[in-house]
């Protein structure tokens, strides 16, 4: 009888220890951060820019695209640029219609709108480069004249030293020459002369002629000139 007590007992006691529930260990993150992998989406692109225009003939292109590396400009007259701000001179006068394609990790985005670039309405003589001359250790000058039948002198350098040692020489005007009532078949001269001393007229080096209808074609910014002797001089303009 005592036996099987003892025998039921034990068959309890096993049956509760089955019948147990398991606790598994819960670990704490003692620094509380959250080892979770999260994935940031990349903005997509907005294309995006503001523009100045200056005579003659510019745009100047100030980029204000966001999540872009790479950019597309299409200046809508048949030119392209892959510059960030990049500055661009016309042919002629209109409207055109400027596009930016801007470019990121998570695609592309569009911008354009038009641009209106007009003719400058004044020309101004700068100066001039000599860039190439057949003298040496001599005092240079220039004179812008007036090629008409009433030849006038538009303007003119004072004497410079020249050296082979400081080739090309630039001689800008610190008051750059309005080029006023000017017609696109006017002709203007430029002549260089040498001396041995800073006084007198000295010798005619070499004279440069151009038609004012090379201004007018593009409104360049420099004009050069090369005779078959090598001297090679360059004329430089400014607009507003």
């Amino acid at each position: 009888m005592k036996q099987t007590a003892l025998l039921t007992l034990w068959v309890l006691i096993i049956g509760c220890v089955a019948c147990s529930p398991v606790y598994e260990p819960q670990f704490q993150n003692p620094n509380g951060i959250d080892n979770t992998t999260t994935t940031t989406q990349t903005p997509k692109p907005v294309a995006q820019f503001t523009f100045n225009t200056t005579p003659p003939l510019k745009v100047i292109l100030k980029n204000a695209s966001t999540s872009a590396t790479r950019y597309e400009w299409n200046f809508g007259d048949g030119t392209t640029s892959s510059e960030e701000n990049p500055t661009h001179k016309y042919a002629k006068k209109g409207v055109y219609k400027v596009k930016l394609r801007a470019t990121g990790k998570s695609g592309s985005d569009t911008y354009e709108t038009n641009v209106t670039v007009e003719n400058p309405t004044r020309i101004y003589f700068k100066g001039v480069t000599y860039e190439k001359l057949s003298v040496q250790n001599e005092y240079i000058k220039f004179k812008l004249i007036d090629d008409d039948i009433f030849t006038t002198t538009w303007c003119h350098s004072t004497y410079t030293l020249l050296s082979s040692a400081n080739l090309p020489y630039p001689f800008i005007l610190n008051e750059p020459i309005l080029m006023d009532g000017l017609y696109e078949d006017d002709y203007y001269i430029i002549n260089v002369y040498y001396s041995t001393s800073k006084s007198g007229d000295g010798t005619k080096l070499a004279g440069f002629r151009f038609d004012t209808s090379k201004l007018y074609d593009g409104y360049p910014e420099t004009l050069s000139w090369k005779e078959n002797n090598g001297n090679k001089i360059s004329c430089h303009f400014t607009y507003k």
